[in-house]
């Protein structure tokens, strides 16, 4: 009896430890993370922080697995520069020890492009902010968040007659990155194929401000809406379509593009 009860509770250990089908095993140099940020905050001075505040920030920082200690002084570094509190660039730091190479970049990027005076020129608890929402707060892949972000900026700095303040290119490359998530996709070119042809003379022709609207309208029903709305738009001012004045066109053209994309609910067995 005594070996089966031993047999039964060592056999059931055992299972236990499996993995889950759903768990992911990342293999940690725990102690190369924890010495990294030790040495790091020592040698910062500046910090004044006690040696016990050092061991309990490179104790978490280890927590995070390989990387974290180089994403934390990347992102700490980024924003001391900045000019953030110490004690608040080493919390906002240490949000990134746990997360991976590719979130750490999007937020690097999006702060500089938003904070920066070549760039967006955002005061600074706006660009992180910003720069939080699109890569940490985020249920999107970064990278494509990133991406997206990236070219709407420089549309918006590039783009003759355009005259869009730092604030409202940030909204504007904000919603332009975010429209891509339930797609899976970067949306940053159908949004500019849309721009780049809602604005051009020989088609619709509309200003600046409408295009940009409707332009943010269509890409919400992903990247096909460029295509249908071309197409349609197309066969409603042919002569030997509807021959449509360019208002009617343009509502057809919005109406069809609206039904690029279906969304099926799936029902559940009880």
């Amino acid at each position: 009896m005594k070996y089966f009860v031993s047999f039964f509770l060592i056999s059931t250990a055992t299972f236990a430890s499996v993995q889950s089908p759903n768990e992911e095993i990342k293999l940690c140099e725990s102690t190369k993370e924890y010495i990294t940020v030790y040495r790091y905050l020592d040698a910062q001075k500046a910090f004044a922080l006690k040696k016990e505040d050092i061991m309990k920030l490179a104790d978490n920082a280890s927590k995070g697995c390989s990387g974290a200690a180089r994403r934390f002084i990347e992102v700490n570094d980024l924003l001391v520069k900045a000019s953030v509190e110490t004690s608040d660039a080493l919390k906002l730091a240490m949000k990134f020890t746990n997360k991976d190479d590719l979130v750490t970049n999007a937020f690097t990027t999006i702060f500089k492009e938003t904070f920066l005076k070549e760039y967006l020129d955002l005061d600074l608890k706006d660009s992180i902010d910003f720069a939080l929402k699109l890569s940490v707060e985020s249920s999107g892949d970064p990278k494509r968040i990133k991406n997206d972000f990236q070219k709407i900026v420089k549309f918006c700095l590039e783009q003759s007659g355009l005259d869009l303040s730092g604030p409202k290119c940030s909204e504007l490359a904000g919603k332009v990155a975010t429209s891509g998530v339930k797609f899976q996709t970067e949306m940053s070119s159908s949004f500019l194929d849309h721009f780049n042809y809602l604005t051009d003379k020989a088609e619709a022709d509309l200003p600046t401000y409408k295009a940009l609207d409707l332009s943010l309208k269509l890409i919400n029903a992903g990247p096909l809406s460029v295509n249908n709305f071309k197409d349609a738009y197309k066969f409603a001012t042919s002569k030997t379509g509807l021959d449509l004045g360019k208002v009617e066109a343009i509502n057809y053209a919005e109406l069809m593009a609206q039904r690029s994309m279906s969304e099926t609910k799936i029902e559940t067995k009880k």
